[in-house]
């Protein structure tokens, strides 16, 4: 299970099991409220030269945030082997992440997961209603 940023974390690292043919046999993924497309307002982060970037906080970690990072083209191109089951959950009352973005909608059919709209969940109060609705 992964909440938020966590799930974008825990894609980068499928990524790289995947890479290293290390995936797991079988592997159910639940992603809350993640921001799968990225976010328009990060991508002023990468135009900040080095030097200035790191002296303004939170600018290095939204380098990769952005709609036009690497981080999120590669994100864009990834395709999960069929061994893995990704739900994807989302609060309508989410004003962290647009679930009714279109390239969050294509990034949810790109990995072959499943949607599931929370009604009246926000960002945060999603996470205590996916969990009510998957097994552990």
């Amino acid at each position: 299970d992964a909440h938020s940023m966590g799930g974008r974390v825990v894609l980068g690292a499928l990524k790289q099991l995947m890479d290293e043919n290390k995936m797991p046999a079988r592997l159910d993924l639940n992603l809350v409220a993640p921001p799968l497309a990225g976010y328009g307002s990060a991508n002023g982060a990468r135009m900040a030269p080095g030097f200035i970037g790191r002296m303004i906080a939170g600018v290095e970690p939204g380098r990769d945030m952005g709609t036009n990072s690497d981080f999120q083209r590669m994100l864009a191109a990834l395709r999960l082997p069929a061994s893995v089951t990704v739900r994807v959950f989302i609060g309508t009352a989410d004003d962290v992440v647009d679930g009714k973005d279109p390239a969050f909608e294509q990034m949810v059919h790109n990995l072959g997961a499943s949607l599931t709209r929370l009604s009246g969940a926000d960002h945060v109060t999603a996470v205590a209603q996916a969990a009510a609705l998957t097994p552990h």
